[in-house]
């Protein structure tokens, strides 16, 4: 009997009778409470960020950190290469390739991936000109161009319009052929335009509690930790080598007498001391190194950034460096469909999947052909003769969940490696 009452409670969503009645629970406020005291610390009170992620921040850690640069680089384009455009109507498919060729589809793909990952967000508007698509991105850096997104009052869920400020010159370019060089400045004024929601292509990959988050914020601390070091080194090494001291010695008769004019002499005469050939000192005067040949263990402090660095971009070390692990280990860190950093590239790959299809559909209604009859496959699949095999959008959708278009053992990314180009193949069902 009282495992049938328990069995009904669970059943029908009943709270057990000495349950706590009419209790009021504050989310996160009230559940931090229990082990705590007056000696605890807020985190942001006692480790503050060292970089204000900024946009322009967040963009010169990528530019002025090789790591960093590289390993999103490399993410990139071993997610977008090898893509083909498939489709059921070889009409369609053909006015696709063309027209993809024309947007430079591969830097669209590019520089939205690029830039999800580093600022969170990227932009494109909308344009048609005489029956063409053009796509405009719309600039954002927190200072010069800045963007505001405004959401329905119902749901508070749905975008209702843009507006973007921008800084741009406000002198006309009209005559300009017939203008000086340095007659062609440029004053700037503030202006401001609106779009509406099916005038603007908005993508953000990655979003924590409802904001727009890139990755890059996750290692921007680490990153000038290293490029702090990276200074460092040259001066430390140079001190270590260089850095010495001239002292006078005594003698058995009592305190010798130098001249202050000879000691001058002598400390010109050991500055940049690897320099010269020969170096007399007089009589009175020892010279001894300051510290030791050792140098500090900068480049252990860096390695350990570095990993740092790795792990808040979700790359295995393997990428770039194989010393540490055999094979099978940079396998699974590289390959595996179940821990492999190729779940990440097919993570990238589903959401510049999204991104192409709008961007065809519209090329499609332009072109008067039917909406999602043509698509883009970055994992095409090959026959024993070389052949794409064509699938619809939901089978490439799926294979691209459960990684089944994946190499095992290449070491390198989930696209087919023959096709590894980007070409725009011309692929019909």
């Amino acid at each position: 009997m009282v495992e049938w009452n328990l069995f009904k409670r669970v059943k029908e969503h009943v709270r057990l009778d000495n349950a706590e009645a009419s209790a009021i629970h504050e989310i996160g406020v009230e559940d931090i409470q229990s082990n705590t005291d007056d000696k605890s610390i807020e985190w942001g009170d006692k480790l503050p960020d060292l970089v204000i992620p900024s946009i322009k921040n967040l963009r010169l850690c990528v530019e002025k950190t090789p790591i960093v640069n590289g390993i999103i680089e490399d993410l990139v384009i071993k997610s977008i290469s090898g893509w083909v455009v498939e489709g059921n109507n070889q009409e369609a498919i053909d006015y696709i390739v063309e027209e993809l060729k024309r947007l430079d589809m591969m830097n669209i793909l590019h520089e939205t991936a690029r830039n999800n990952i580093i600022d969170g967000a990227m932009y494109y508007n909308k344009v048609v000109q005489n029956g063409k698509l053009y796509l405009r991105e719309l600039a954002f850096d927190g200072d010069n161009f800045r963007i505001k997104e405004f959401y329905d009052d119902a749901t508070g869920s749905e975008v209702i319009g843009y507006k973007q400020k921008v800084k741009k010159n406000k002198n006309t370019n009209r005559g300009w052929q017939k203008k000086l060089f340095n007659d062609l400045n440029e004053e700037l004024e503030e202006v401001e335009f609106n779009f509406l929601p099916e005038e603007v292509l908005a993508t953000h990959f990655f979003t924590r509690h409802g904001v727009h988050k890139g990755m890059v914020e996750n290692i921007l601390d680490e990153a000038y930790m290293l490029n702090q070091l990276e200074r460092m080194m040259p001066q430390v090494t140079f001190k270590q080598a260089n850095t010495m001291i001239l002292r006078k010695s005594d003698d058995k008769e009592g305190f010798l007498h130098i001249a202050k004019r000879a000691i001058i002499k002598a400390v010109n005469a050991l500055t940049n001391y690897h320099k010269k050939g020969v170096i007399y000192l007089p009589d009175g005067l020892t010279v001894e190194m300051i510290g030791d040949t050792n140098l500090p263990k900068i480049q252990s402090y860096m390695e350990k950034i570095e990993k740092e660095i790795f792990m808040g971009l979700s790359t295995p070390p393997t990428v770039f460096d194989g010393s540490s692990s055999n094979r099978s280990t940079a396998v699974v860190q590289l390959d595996s469909d179940k821990s492999g950093r190729v779940l990440f590239q097919q993570f990238l790959q589903n959401k510049l999947f999204d991104v192409s299809q709008i961007i065809i559909n519209w090329l499609l209604e332009l072109g008067n052909y039917e909406k999602d009859s043509v698509w883009i496959n970055f994992n095409p699949m090959y026959d024993d003769d070389g052949n794409s095999m064509t699938k619809n959008k939901e089978e490439i959708k799926t294979e691209n969940n459960t990684i089944s278009t994946s190499k095992s053992g290449d070491g390198l990314n989930i696209n087919n490696i023959q096709n590894g180009e980007g070409r725009l193949a011309e692929v019909s069902a």
